[in-house]
């Protein structure tokens, strides 16, 4: 889904791409390699993944083979190119492996850190008219201090569409279109069907935008919340 560089200076592995996505096993059968290409070089530079981290907990369920899990996988950037941002990466078996996959890594640092964002999970909608109240909580949001709202979109009410074009416009939110990986439904109908019927596969998807939208702004903000849109968190001090 994503690829995101990540400097920060308590990782274990130093200097790295974190790269989010989904597996349909519990946990990897092969060894696999980052494929990192740099804009100063004409061939790519290979490193071995170093981390597979699961990142659902399982006691929660759908604990088992042949279900889409959410992963972050990690590589370390080889040293010499430790002060360098890789233009993308990609994933393969083996070294020699011509790539399927490659993903543009994203390094978002402006000069100074914004306050605080708000992320949002996919927004399912298809049938619910809740453009007011979706008026009334980024308003409200937007009061409260939050510098930028993160929406991702599944199937929405063509009014919510509105909302988020209007918001948009003013760089007041952000919206990403999403969908569901491997073979689980994209038509709108019978995706809305399967996330109600299926909670916990839905709760599985839900750390692909939720991750994403951290990792996009590690660099941008000083505070990320995760909210849904009848949330709030209310401060205690008003001083």
């Amino acid at each position: 889904f994503g690829a995101y560089y990540d400097v920060r200076k308590y990782s274990k592995i130093g200097p790295s791409v974190r790269i989010l996505g989904m597996i349909n096993r519990i946990e990897p059968t092969v060894k696999t390699y980052c494929q990192f290409w740099f804009e100063s070089q004409r061939e790519p530079v290979f490193m071995k993944v170093m981390e597979y981290k699961y990142i659902w907990y399982r006691k929660w369920g759908n604990y088992k083979q042949g279900i889409f899990q959410p992963y972050l996988i990690a590589c370390q950037i080889p040293s010499r190119f430790q002060k360098m941002v890789p233009a993308s990466v990609s994933i393969v078996e083996k070294p020699c492996d011509t790539a399927t996959n490659n993903l543009r890594v994203v390094y978002n640092k402006p000069e100074e850190k914004k306050r605080f964002a708000v992320c949002v999970k996919g927004l399912d909608f298809l049938h619910e008219d809740l453009s007011v109240r979706l008026v009334e909580w980024i308003e409200l949001l937007g009061i409260l201090g939050a510098d930028k709202i993160f929406f991702y979109e599944l199937q929405v009410h063509p009014n919510i569409s509105k909302i988020l074009e209007y918001y948009q416009k003013l760089d007041r939110v952000e919206v990403t279109p999403l969908t569901l990986p491997g073979g689980q439904p994209n038509v709108p109908g019978f995706q809305h069907m399967y996330l109600v019927k299926k909670l916990n596969n839905k709760r599985q998807n839900e750390l692909i935008p939720y991750n994403d939208c951290l990792y996009k702004n590690l660099y941008t903000y000083e505070f990320i919340a995760l909210l849904d849109i009848d949330e709030v968190i209310m401060p205690i001090n008003t001083m």
